[in-house]
């Protein structure tokens, strides 16, 4: 929080990062287009007495916030739900909110993932998902060498990350 302090979440879901980072100091907002997972964030908000600026983002993509004002930009399991050309316009939108210097941090979906395993392919890196609760769903998955090319003009840090449940 003390280096980039001002976070936006892009496609925040029912906003269990932004509730983790908002827990540890960080000032917060987010961008879904789902007003029923909006609905649901700002009730764990709620309960959580916590505050975050929580907005619908419209059907044009454009994120309603000012141009420079994020220190970091955030988008877990989100940004591969587009094909080239949307995936190019969400990341204009978010280098148009990062402030100079800013971070943005994400991830993409791979071609081992569950998302294109159950899918139909399109062609290059796109997949139509039928996976339930997805199915159709445009899915763009790369691999690691694709990932400079699509993230062109700027600089990208490739790396991995995983999880682990652990029992309490």
């Amino acid at each position: 929080p003390g280096t980039h302090p001002k976070v936006l979440d892009f496609g925040f879901g029912t906003g269990a990062n932004l509730l983790y980072l908002r827990k540890r100091g960080f000032e917060c907002a987010g961008v879904e287009i789902s007003e029923s997972a909006i609905g649901a964030a700002r009730e764990a908000f709620e309960r959580e007495e916590l505050a975050a600026d929580l907005q619908w983002m419209p059907a044009n993509g454009r994120i309603p916030y000012d141009d420079n004002l994020f220190d970091c930009v955030v988008s877990w399991q989100v940004l591969y739900y587009n094909d080239r050309a949307g995936f190019r316009d969400a990341l204009t939108e978010i280098a148009r909110v990062l402030r100079p210097g800013g971070r943005f941090v994400g991830t993409l979906c791979t071609k081992q993932d569950i998302s294109c395993v159950q899918a139909e392919h399109q062609g290059g890196n796109i997949y139509h998902s039928k996976v339930p609760g997805q199915e159709g769903a445009v899915i763009l998955a790369v691999d690691k060498a694709d990932l400079p090319e699509l993230f062109a003009p700027y600089a990208v840090n490739i790396g991995r990350y995983d999880y682990q449940l652990d029992s309490v």
